[in-house]
């Protein structure tokens, strides 16, 4: 929600910005390209812990959105009762 002029004034003249642009992109083009074969590959627990990870993720999730996965709620439930067992996270 930066004003375009704003955003060009800082990519072209600050380093430390297209330092964090370069980083920001890089996170997620690394993100991104892992997405295929997790989800060809991995099963709804492994997903389910995937997603996790992204929600800590700062430069994945800089404004803390809180979506896991594209699996059911209650899909998702059974696979976080497996980690809480496992001692992985703790649920409140």
């Amino acid at each position: 929600m930066l004003p375009f002029e704003t955003f060009d004034w800082l990519r072209r003249s600050k380093g430390a910005f297209n330092e964090f642009l370069l980083q920001q992109v890089n996170e997620r083009l690394h993100w991104f390209m892992g997405s295929l074969p997790a989800h060809r590959l991995l099963d709804t627990d492994r997903l389910v812990a995937r997603a996790l990870v992204g929600l800590v993720h700062p430069l994945l999730n800089p404004r803390g959105e809180r979506h896991l996965a594209s699996v059911s709620r209650q899909r998702c439930n059974r696979s976080l009762m497996a980690m809480k067992q496992q001692g992985l996270v703790q649920l409140e």
